[in-house]
């Protein structure tokens, strides 16, 4: 996912637009530079990642790298069953976001437990990312968030369509580029 740091170097450089201010985002609190950038919309996203030179990952691709290739329900493999010590998500116990009341995005990578096979963090929980798959006049997102229950949040299979414009707190990005051979 990528970060409330890492998105503002973009926007002093001129090359994202400045994200919604608001109590729930993440952007104006100088103690969440490393939690994951969320109220953006869907073109600020595409800013971000053509910065970088990387683009957003389609629909499949984001399903492929969570389910290793649809083999794992949960990113990090079929069991256990999701929890706080796997996914930022609402859970009985500790509450929403993991006990993380206020808008509960927990810092970027905060459970190792539950990466991906190509050790990526976040795929599952702390905020629904992005894509570029489009159905009619709506996008893609994946994945789900602090806001969801159990497996709901943390499945492999979670997407979801939004109109472009739409930003929410549970609601950030993730870019990826060709690697080579």
């Amino acid at each position: 996912e990528v970060t409330v740091a890492q998105y503002a170097a973009c926007v002093n450089t001129g090359a994202c637009t400045s994200a919604n201010y608001r109590s729930d985002c993440n952007y104006e609190d100088s103690q969440r530079q490393d939690h994951p950038m969320n109220c953006v919309n869907w073109s600020g996203a595409n800013e971000f990642c053509s910065w970088v030179g990387a683009r957003l990952p389609s629909a499949d691709e984001w399903r492929a790298e969570s389910s290793n290739n649809g083999a794992r329900i949960f990113p990090w493999g079929n069991s256990p069953e999701a929890s706080c010590d796997y996914c930022v998500m609402q859970d009985d116990i500790a509450g929403h976001g993991c006990g993380m009341f206020n808008f509960g995005t927990w810092p970027v990578c905060s459970k190792p437990l539950g990466k991906s096979v190509s050790a990526l963090c976040n795929l599952g929980g702390n905020v629904t990312e992005w894509t570029t798959t489009a159905a009619g006049n709506e996008i893609y997102h994946c994945g789900g968030s602090a806001d969801g229950d159990g497996g709901y949040a943390c499945s492999s299979n979670s997407c979801y369509k939004r109109e472009t414009s739409a930003t929410f707190w549970w609601l950030g990005f993730r870019c990826v580029r060709a690697t080579r051979p």
